[in-house]
């Protein structure tokens, strides 16, 4: 991946179908030493978008 002069970067198709991932959904990053890590903020609400990324698993 790339980071855009804007600082957007296009996650894979294969990523965003697998963690179910769909336009408008929240992203969080942290560091974890010296990684960064990105980490979907699943509504827990939406239990359609949960089941989709537990059965990918």
């Amino acid at each position: 991946m790339k980071i855009d002069s804007s600082g957007r970067l296009t996650i894979p198709a294969a990523l965003r179908r697998r963690y179910g991932l769909r336009p408008g959904d929240e992203i969080q990053f942290h560091a974890d030493g010296d990684d960064l890590v990105m980490v979907p903020v699943i509504d827990r609400s939406d239990t359609a978008t949960v089941s989709a990324a537990q059965q990918t698993q």
